[in-house]
């Protein structure tokens, strides 16, 4: 069996005269990365509205009229919902959606 040394020793050879082999060389540790500036990020500033998107009270929700929203192929079984109108919102706003298509 051949010794750990003629094993570096084979391997330094081949990756001297295969030029290939040179990706597959470890990449020096570094340390943490530093902090930089970054995209892609909604801003802190800015936009519309100013609080949280939290209903209030489930109970006080307003439904659109009841629709089809599913039929199996044999048409035995109809999945029906009633998609919500609006919500109220904490602090007394009210979030209204719109109707379904």
């Amino acid at each position: 069996m051949a010794s750990a040394s003629e094993l570096d020793k084979a391997i330094a050879k081949l990756t001297q005269r295969e030029k290939g082999w040179a990706q597959f060389k470890a990449a020096p540790s570094v340390g943490a990365r530093p902090g930089t500036v970054t995209t892609g990020r909604p801003s802190s500033t800015g936009g519309t509205g100013g609080g949280a998107f939290a209903e209030s009270d489930y109970t006080s929700r307003e439904y659109w009229p009841e629709r089809e929203l599913a039929r199996t192929t044999d048409g035995l079984f109809v999945f029906l919902g009633q998609p919500i109108k609006s919500i109220t919102l904490e602090g007394g706003g009210k979030a209204t959606f719109m109707e379904p298509v």
